[in-house]
């Protein structure tokens, strides 16, 4: 449960307890909150109660997580428990590579995540995501560890961690180094987490015990693996569905487990794509746009909870498309968000999307990978 930060960009959040507990304390607004004002020199400010310190966290998830096989009850997912068990065989291993786990769409790499900080008893975990939409969403699911105790697979005991996110830099190593102390799990983007130079960055990256890169195929660029050249010595593990680069660049170290596409496609994790071809003559656009908000239309009548989303390749024709969306179909509030569109705006966009106050939104490099969103 996350308060607002009047003081700083800089959050630390969970609620502790059974979900019975967590859902009837989030109902009540109870919740434990730390708070890292934006001066330096001042100490984590909290709000809530403080009754679990991170270690104590870590503490409950002994014996909180079973390694029972697919099918069984309160069992993790087919790829997810062969994910789990390849990354502790991996690390049992003693190998210092970085380990490659490949999942396609769909197949739950986020609640896999999730099951390797309790059963790896992650004494303090860094993750690094491509967006800041991304970076939100991941964290809000590690802040409830996501679905794995309300399905029983994760014990009503263990702890919710406390989750930081990183949306500025740090210009204070004492800052980093008490910030990242009230955590058990930060998540940060490689261009803020690079904002931290010099000592600071290392107070900041030397905290941590273990690094989980998701979307990893974008780990050979340089801001990325500069993050990770500097956990050489600690487990780095780089989640993708998509391991090959058009660059032909190689991802940077071994890969652990990969679930094929064909599985998950026979096992239906993601269903057909219905395609629809759109031959325009004369205005492209407009009639691709009338295709697809007559297709809105039918899947609404049709009694489904379907968006749509159209991409754009440049902020101009982003904005154009906005124009003509908004004349074809105003009761579905058409909004554009792209990267000149301010932080608070985008959050309003996302927040609007999933209350259905809209229903069309048109995008540039947003909302893409990884992100979830599944209407």
């Amino acid at each position: 449960m996350e308060v607002a930060d009047e003081d700083g960009a800089l959050r630390v959040s969970n609620v502790y307890g059974s979900w019975p507990a967590v859902r009837a304390a989030a109902e009540a607004g109870d919740g434990l909150t730390a708070v890292l004002p934006s001066r330096s020199g001042r100490d984590v400010g909290w709000r809530g109660s403080r009754a679990c310190a991170p270690q104590t966290v870590v503490e409950s998830y002994r014996q909180a997580i079973g390694f029972r096989p697919y099918g069984e009850p309160r069992s993790l997912r087919r790829p997810q428990i062969g994910a789990l068990h390849a990354v502790m065989g991996h690390w049992a291993s003693g190998l210092a590579d970085p380990g490659i786990v490949v999942m396609p769409t769909g197949t739950g790499k986020t609640e896999t995540m999730l099951a390797l900080l309790v059963a790896a008893r992650m004494q303090r975990l860094l993750v690094l995501v491509p967006s800041a939409a991304l970076r939100d969403q991941i964290a809000g699911k590690f802040e409830t560890l996501g679905i794995l105790q309300q399905e029983q697979i994760v014990t009503p005991a263990a702890l919710r961690p406390r989750v930081g996110r990183l949306e500025r830099g740090f210009k204070d190593p004492d800052e980093a180094a008490r910030f990242v102390a009230a955590c058990n799990v930060v998540v940060a983007t490689p261009q803020i987490l690079n904002k931290s130079v010099g000592n600071v960055r290392m107070a900041l990256l030397s905290s941590f015990s273990h690094l989980i890169v998701d979307e990893a195929h974008h780990s050979p660029a340089e801001t990325w693996a500069r993050v990770i050249d500097d956990f050489s010595e600690r487990p780095v593990l780089l989640f993708t569905a998509t391991p090959f680069r058009e660059d032909g660049r190689r991802l940077p170290g071994r890969m652990v487990f990969r679930f094929p596409l064909r599985e998950a496609q026979r096992l239906q994790y993601f269903r057909r794509i219905n395609y629809r071809a759109v031959f325009g003559v004369e205005d492209v656009d407009r009639e691709l746009a009338e295709a697809a908000v007559g297709q809105l239309r039918a899947d609404l009548a049709a009694g489904h909870d379907h968006l749509l989303m159209a991409r754009a390749e440049s902020i101009p024709k982003a904005e154009e498309l906005g124009v003509l969306y908004q004349a074809l179909a105003p009761e579905f509030s058409p909004t554009v968000v792209h990267q000149n569109v301010g932080v608070t705006r985008r959050k309003a966009a996302v927040t609007a999307l999933r209350e259905r106050d809209c229903r069309i939104i048109i995008c540039v490099d947003m909302l893409g990978e990884g992100f979830d969103e599944p209407p």
